[in-house]
């Protein structure tokens, strides 16, 4: 259960995850390119295949939060 923000390890931590529950105040955000990094710990391997890519391709490049919904 991901309660709060998950962002750079916490983030590739919960897509590593079986299943992934989030409560209304839960957002992510794949903060590694905000500094010019690319996901580590897999989680651009993980991602596409949960969200899809372009959904994955939005979230990777814009660096936004993502709420839980």
């Amino acid at each position: 259960m991901v309660h709060g923000v998950a962002t750079g390890w916490g983030f590739d931590l919960a897509l590593a995850c079986d299943m992934r529950l989030g409560s209304e105040n839960t957002r992510f955000m794949a903060a590694f390119t905000r500094v010019g990094l690319t996901l580590a710990a897999g989680g651009a391997w993980m991602l596409p295949r949960i969200v899809g890519l372009p959904k994955a391709t939005e979230i990777i490049l814009s660096a936004d939060f993502v709420g839980a919904e």
